[in-house]
């Protein structure tokens, strides 16, 4: 076909992916309300357990600038701590007949009908109205056949429950209304923390699911945030559509924790969020047993790197048990809340309650110019390795013309719009670099440092804007909120930045080298000792490579997270180290050494400078992060990467300065 059309249609699909770039941008400007949550279990412990009033605490959280309180289903165990409930065990109570304020005839007549049980739990309490509450709970989240009311006499009743020691006390039996209204009083909004239990029925979660709303109507609630044990959505998996068909009508959000390894992930809670993208909240919260290890300053610095640059619009505290500076605990955790609200404001963002980004829907037209955008640049790229013929070019094109609309057919169209951005992102990477190598290939200028450098620069900025325009093909492709919520992702950018390297180092030794060979040719070559050991360390830091990427599946260290945040303070949004000391420093080397026709280690510099190439279309691949984050940290890559590489290049020039000025 001819090259042309390709031209125009790539320029068109260019001008749609921009549109739709812009528009996310707006969205995302507009989405500056943050929250910041304490949980009232932990706040309920801490101020316990440090002897702190909890009404002054929270009015100190209030003023530090807290926004949300909440609320995991209470325990008996934290019912006993409250003095809302005595707690027996049937032995204790057939051991000694003393009973609180109750006579001991009362319970030895009790005892003597058999009605005490030594393995199971006796609870009591004074306040009728309380009782009711807590023996309905029980029946909901215990089932009705294990709990049973014991009349003791006309003033007190023993609510007897059937449970495992294990299992009774720290597993959550529901909210209390009366703790809810206290807080809104103060002026705090509520989040909610349903858990999902072995025992649980279709009645069960039906009322669980009514109080909710009914606390969500009578409130200032921002939403709900599954919690538990189990790790696990209400109902889940039999009846979790019960969840997706409340939270349709559900006025408030549903929040997602973010999570850094797969087996984190809250069983169920993607199913939700997929289908109400338009109603999910992203959360950061630091798990207890790290929170010990660090200090609220690298605390502060977690959330805001999570709030500026992930889309984190719940922030979860859990508050410091250690003080810090010379500081009483309370001190310590109000200067913690402060710094983190004082830091975030400085970067324009409120504190209010947090919306979800609001869904956009395209013309369906719109994916099919952006499918044909792909396929031009997939069939020149194809062009650069084989001649193929116009027949098969045809067939391919034509094969791209229909993805969308068959995949939409199908039920496929979210997996069709991943794999051409997939397509998208390898095309456009790989070719910036064969087609700017091969037009520095003609670039003629006097052997001077400033004439090639100069040249260079250009040349590197060109690969940039291409490269980057697939990475705005992406962001128009994937453009559905799920992708910034993170609760969908590109997939297959593992494989993205192993394929381009791979591809253009092909290129180069079938295409581009002094002696060009096929692929056939090559592997027959005998394999030299030296050749085998460089195969070894290059396979071995491509392995590391890959596992690094995304920092998903390796640990960050505190000293790594640290320079992160350093950089993120000093630049706003810190560059990628891939891109500042591999990519540019390669794409430098590789056109000025072109330039200056001293045509050394081209293969090697142009796989190095797919690396660059490749990480800007990962930097994309990360949706969650707000464009504007993606594009200070591309600037920031950009202008550190060439200036790390001119001063190579400098180097090198000056120390081979006879070498460069040999015709």
């Amino acid at each position: 076909m001819n090259k042309r059309i390709y031209i125009f249609l790539i320029m068109i699909g260019l001008i749609i992916a921009c549109g739709i770039s812009y528009n996310r941008f707006i969205k995302e400007d507009s989405n500056m309300n943050v929250e910041i949550i304490v949980d009232y279990s932990d706040l309920s412990d801490f101020s316990r357990s440090n002897g702190f009033n909890k009404i002054n605490v929270l009015n100190d959280l209030k003023a530090a600038g807290v926004t949300t309180i909440a609320f995991t289903e209470i325990t008996p165990e934290e019912l006993v701590l409250d003095d809302r409930i005595i707690l027996y065990k049937g032995e204790e109570i057939l051991k000694n007949s003393f009973i609180f304020s109750i006579r001991s005839d009362e319970i030895n007549d009790i005892i003597r009908k058999g009605m005490i049980k030594p393995d199971r739990f006796y609870l009591l309490t004074i306040n009728d109205d309380f009782q009711k509450w807590l023996c309905n709970n029980l029946v909901i989240y215990k089932g009705k056949n294990r709990v049973n009311i014991i009349r003791i006499n006309k003033q007190y009743s023993f609510i007897e429950v059937i449970d495992s020691v294990k299992d009774f006390t720290v597993n959550g039996i529901g909210f209390i209304e009366e703790n809810i209204k206290n807080i809104n009083d103060i002026g705090f909004n509520v989040i909610l923390r349903p858990e999902n239990k072995d025992n649980l029925n279709k009645n069960s979660i039906l009322q669980i699911w009514d109080y909710i709303s009914y606390i969500s109507e009578k409130y200032n609630m921002s939403g709900i945030l599954f919690g538990g044990i189990k790790n696990e959505v209400l109902g889940y998996p039999e009846y979790l559509d019960i969840d997706i068909d409340k939270i349709k009508n559900f006025k408030s959000n549903i929040g997602i924790i973010e999570i850094y390894q797969a087996k984190q992930d809250q069983k169920g809670i993607r199913k939700i969020c997929l289908t109400y993208p338009d109603k999910t909240i992203r959360v950061q919260s630091i798990p207890d047993l790290y929170l010990k290890k660090i200090t609220p300053v690298l605390a502060k610095d977690m959330f805001c790197l999570g709030v500026s640059e992930r889309n984190i619009r719940w922030v979860y505290l859990r508050l410091f048990r250690n003080s810090f500076y010379g500081e009483n605990l309370l001190q310590t955790n109000i200067k913690y809340i402060k710094n983190i609200i004082n830091k975030l404001s400085e970067r324009g963002f409120r504190f209010k309650k947090a919306n979800p980004i609001c869904e956009t829907k395209y013309p369906f037209y719109f994916y099919v110019i952006l499918s044909l955008t792909v396929a031009s640049v997939f069939l020149i790229l194809i062009r650069k390795f084989y001649d193929i013929n116009k027949i098969t070019e045809i067939i391919l094109f034509i094969i791209f013309l229909l993805t969308i609309p068959l995949s939409k057919i199908a039920g496929k169209f979210p997996l069709a719009c991943k794999i051409l951005a997939l397509l998208a992102g390898i095309s456009f990477s790989a070719l910036s670099l064969i087609l700017i190598l091969e037009i520095s290939d003609k670039i003629k200028v006097k052997r001077n440092l400033a004439g090639i450098l100069i040249r260079t620069f250009v040349l590197t900025f060109i690969v940039f804007g291409f490269t980057v325009s697939g990475g705005l093909l992406i962001v128009a492709l994937l453009n559905d909120t799920s992708y910034l919520m993170n609760v969908d992702q590109f997939r297959g950018i593992k494989l993205l930045i192993i394929i381009v390297p791979v591809l253009l180092f092909i290129w180069y030794l079938t295409k581009h080298s002094r002696y060009p060979k096929n692929l056939l040719q090559i592997l027959r070559e005998p394999v030299y000792i030296w050749q085998a050991v460089l195969a070894f360390i290059m396979i071995l830091a491509g392995i590391i490579y890959v596992i690094r990427s995304g920092n998903t599946d390796i640990p960050v260290s505190d000293s790594e997270r640290g320079l992160r945040s350093f950089l993120s303070d000093a630049l706003v949004a810190r560059p990628r180290f891939k891109e500042i000391l591999i990519g540019y420093p390669a794409m430098i080397l590789l056109f000025g050494l072109n330039i200056a026709e001293k045509r050394y280690f081209t293969g090697v510099l142009l796989l190095f400078a797919g690396i660059g190439t490749a990480d800007i279309i990962d930097t994309f691949a990360h949706l969650h992060t707000p464009l504007i984050i993606t594009f200070i940290r591309l600037f920031n890559g950009l202008w550190i990467g060439i200036l790390a590489g001119a001063i190579l290049f400098s180097a090198l020039y000056f120390f081979f300065r006879k070498k460069f000025k040999e015709s």
